[in-house]
């Protein structure tokens, strides 16, 4: 017969491996298997994480986490399962940057008037610059010569950094700043921390495809960051309007409105209205009239522009195949 220790030791090892490279100063999470023969639930016990002996943090357990083969969790489709007592810590990464050596320590404690041993888990982890990355929407396209234009221009930080009032640029493709806003204190919605502005940029000069870029003047520097990538965006720029062209999209067979259709005329392009219409302005010119939509199909047509004009087109509605149909073709 087994004697009955008289206290039940410990197990402790990381679950994950931490990144590589943490961002200093923010919550970062250790992933913990934490298991003892005793059957005790360990939730709640205290524990210390030192730093060479000095104290950094400290706090209780969070709830350990039981998965069996009856958990509604329990998910083996994507590999083994690890069945093992895990609980998951947030610890506060130095402001530093540099390599640390952590030991995460849980002293002798008594769970239901039954004795655990002390436990010691020693990690290893770096730190480094946040990092900063630039998202570009709502940018227009087509654009007219010589007119400004405006569009959204968000940056978020990887740790979630407030970057209200940091200066945003737009530049042209010869290097020139041609636009430029400030970072407002809301973020988008639905996001957690993607700062943004609406910028409006100077139009541009020649005709035809045209690129921009768009950077951080300078990253935020309470903390260290790094330099956020540029990152750019296309349209193509022409002449001011002159003609209105209207389009009705109907089914060939019913006469029925098209609604949601895509219509393009050269680099213009619309969706039309629930009334299967759109109206576009262009300058004069040569245009190929293209209409899209899923399940019909719609001859291109060539539009000379000399005037306002009112176009009909009449898409053919195809046949719905059923999706698992060619599985009961023979």
């Amino acid at each position: 017969m087994t004697a009955t220790p008289s206290a039940f030791p410990i197990r402790l090892e990381l679950k994950k491996r931490l990144p590589e490279t943490v961002d200093v100063a923010a919550i970062f999470k250790l992933a913990l298997v934490v298991e003892t023969d005793s059957g005790c639930d360990l939730t709640g016990i205290p524990f210390l994480i030192e730093d060479g002996g000095a104290v950094v943090a400290s706090g209780v357990l969070p709830t350990v986490r039981r998965l069996t083969r009856d958990s509604e969790e329990y998910d083996p489709r994507h590999g083994p399962v690890d069945l093992r007592d895990s609980a998951e810590i947030a610890i506060l990464a130095p402001a530093g940057i540099g390599s640390y050596q952590w030991t995460l320590r849980l002293p002798e404690a008594a769970v239901g008037g039954v004795a655990h041993q002390a436990a010691a888990l020693t990690f290893q982890f770096a730190t480094g610059a946040h990092s900063t990355s630039l998202a570009v929407w709502d940018n227009p396209t087509p654009v007219t010569l010589g007119a400004p234009f405006s569009l959204k221009v968000g940056a978020k930080c990887s740790a979630g950094c407030c970057l209200t009032g940091e200066t945003i640029e737009i530049l042209d493709a010869e290097g020139r700043v041609v636009g430029a806003g400030v970072l407002g204190e809301a973020v988008w919605p639905g996001t957690t921390s993607l700062y943004w502005a609406s910028i409006s940029v100077e139009g541009p000069v020649g005709e035809g495809p045209c690129r921009w870029s768009v950077r951080m003047a300078s990253p935020p520097q309470e903390l260290p960051h790094g330099s956020a990538a540029a990152v750019s965006f296309s349209s193509v720029a022409t002449r001011p309007a002159e003609h209105k062209v209207s389009i009705a999209v109907v089914e060939q067979e019913t006469g029925k409105p098209v609604a949601r259709a895509q219509v393009r005329l050269g680099a213009f392009r619309a969706v039309t209205n629930d009334a299967g219409a759109v109206t576009l302005e262009l300058p004069s010119g040569d245009f190929t009239l293209r209409v899209f939509k899923e399940n019909y199909d719609a001859p291109e047509q060539s539009l000379a522009v000399k005037d306002d004009l009112e176009v009909l087109v009449s898409a053919r509605a195809l046949p719905i195949e059923e999706p698992y149909s060619r599985y009961w073709k023979t």
